[in-house]
């Protein structure tokens, strides 16, 4: 016999009818450490598990059997996830819906809230699961609302500028710094016109509960086109990276020391000016200043495959370390790197092409730098997660922090 999950104390007790040669027999005994009770009361500490339990009966046909099982705790209600083996057979009470054995305080949703929405007259089905044949001893149900429509929203807050009626505004980048809230987006617009052929790199911020006017940070000459514009901001630092196609590419970037204020004027950066191809990159900024990059290209115009980069910068991109190859030159095009930073530790992760299974994945990376030696360590791979950017959210970047043990960079 066997119980799982947490819990003080389990009370059992059995009845079990069976048939012997037309003549029924009843079974109510239990047999445990020599003793022989139709209940007995087992203590269990957290993920521990019981066989010392066990009952006979003639090997015969069961007409008919039930078995009571109650739970309890010294200073809480019963744990969830009660269950009970008994040969091939396993009793549990547990999963999507189900409280605690003897309390329900789930909706059958799992949830320990339910809501119903009205417009008008109607009515809306909120279900409990109640175990059958249950007596219900006590119940309570809380109700709140508000009138159908009643409730104040706040004002939405438009980032982006409707240039001259109409401008076309797309690849937005946003980062937090505390409370305020940097804004960055390719328009074709330059907040007085609409200019067909030319991009725009437009800028705004949110500070102090209010939207600052929007900057033009970069435009660009006709048929030169702006791709994977990233702002990042860290006490009152702010940078805008980008990388400018212009037949073949490079990167741009411009800062500002004073939450966007007043600007640096627009440089094309020597990172990766040897790289065949620029695709995509991400870039964030530590407390002390320093800029991290990883960005995904082709360096060798004979390579197929994109790979994922790494370097930083301390004097506000006048030079860069020397970068770090990332994947691995034996894997498919690695693209869409995402790049954080945590206490001058950083994460990087990107997408990796499976050519074998014909999917993403996501590659974690956590690097160690000693002196010139870069080192490697806390690989993982999260496998068939297509569309894997779009997933790579805060909520990603937490998980992250959680997997690994961060090393220093």
């Amino acid at each position: 016999m066997l119980f799982r999950r947490k819990f003080a104390n389990l009370v059992i007790a059995v009845i079990l009818l069976t048939s012997s040669f037309g003549i029924s027999e009843t079974s109510t005994l239990y047999s445990r450490e020599g003793d022989d009770d139709s209940s007995f009361t087992i203590d269990l500490k957290a993920n521990q598990e019981d066989y010392n339990t066990s009952f006979k009966y003639p090997a015969t046909e069961v007409l008919e059997a039930s078995l009571v099982v109650s739970a309890s705790s010294d200073d809480e209600d019963a744990p969830e996830g009660v269950s009970l083996s008994i040969g091939a057979y396993e009793w549990k009470y547990d999963g999507s819906g189900y409280g605690g054995l003897g309390i329900q305080n789930r909706f059958i949703s799992d949830s320990t809230s339910g809501s119903a929405t009205f417009g008008g007259a109607g009515e809306e089905e909120i279900k409990l699961l109640i175990p059958t044949n249950a007596t219900i001893t006590d119940a309570q149900v809380d109700l709140s609302g508000l009138p159908y429509g009643s409730g104040e929203l706040d004002d939405y807050n438009l980032a982006s500028i409707n240039t001259n009626e109409g401008s076309r505004s797309y690849e937005g980048s946003l980062s937090a710094d505390g409370e305020d809230y940097y804004v960055s987006w390719v328009d074709d617009g330059n907040l007085d016109t609409k200019t067909y052929g030319k991009d725009h790199l437009l800028f705004r911020a949110y500070i102090d509960d209010d939207w600052e006017e929007p900057v033009l940070l970069r435009e660009t000459e006709t048929n030169e086109y702006i791709t994977s514009p990233i702002i990042a901001a860290n006490s009152g630092k702010v940078v805008a990276f980008w990388i400018l196609d212009l037949g073949s590419e490079v990167f741009e970037m411009r800062y500002s020391t004073n939450e966007g204020d007043s600007w640096s004027g627009t440089t094309e950066q020597t990172l990766a000016d040897d790289h065949y191809l620029l695709y995509d990159l991400d870039t964030a900024l530590d407390s002390s200043g320093t800029i991290h990059v990883a960005w995904s290209s082709i360096k060798e115009s004979s390579d197929d495959d994109y790979q994922i980069f790494y370097s930083k910068s301390s004097n506000n991109g006048v030079s860069w370390s020397n970068e770090i190859m990332l994947s691995e030159e034996d894997t498919s095009s690695s693209i869409s790197p995402k790049i954080e930073h945590d206490d001058g530790k950083v994460h990087v992760t990107w997408e990796e092409y499976d050519d074998v299974n014909g999917n993403l994945k996501v590659e974690i990376e956590a690097y160690l730098k000693i002196g010139e030696e870069v080192l490697l360590n806390n690989k993982l791979e999260i496998l068939d997660l297509l569309l894997c950017s779009y997933a790579l959210d805060q909520k990603l970047r937490e998980t992250i922090r959680t997997l690994h043990s961060p090393l220093t960079l």
